[in-house]
């Protein structure tokens, strides 16, 4: 839902509030983020610091070396 002060809801659902869960919510919000600041209000389940620092990264450009590109973290986001 978008409304004019640019609040988004979202939301996921599941027999069970896990990882999976919210890792799904997290993706929704990462299809329409712009890089840009971005305040996150949560509860206090630790799973979703875990989420967002996996979900807001992107690969770094490889340079001829193995293994696994480096991720760099987008700025800091702010979890409530």
């Amino acid at each position: 839902m978008m409304v004019p002060s640019r609040l988004w809801l979202g939301g996921a659902i599941s027999p069970k509030r896990d990882l999976s869960l919210i890792q799904a919510l997290v993706e929704q919000v990462r299809a329409i983020a712009l890089g840009r600041p971005l305040l996150v209000a949560v509860d206090s389940l630790a799973s979703y610091v875990t989420a967002f620092q996996q979900s807001f990264r992107t690969p770094l450009p490889r340079h001829g070396q193995p293994g696994r590109c480096r991720l760099r973290a987008w700025s800091e986001p702010a979890i409530v």
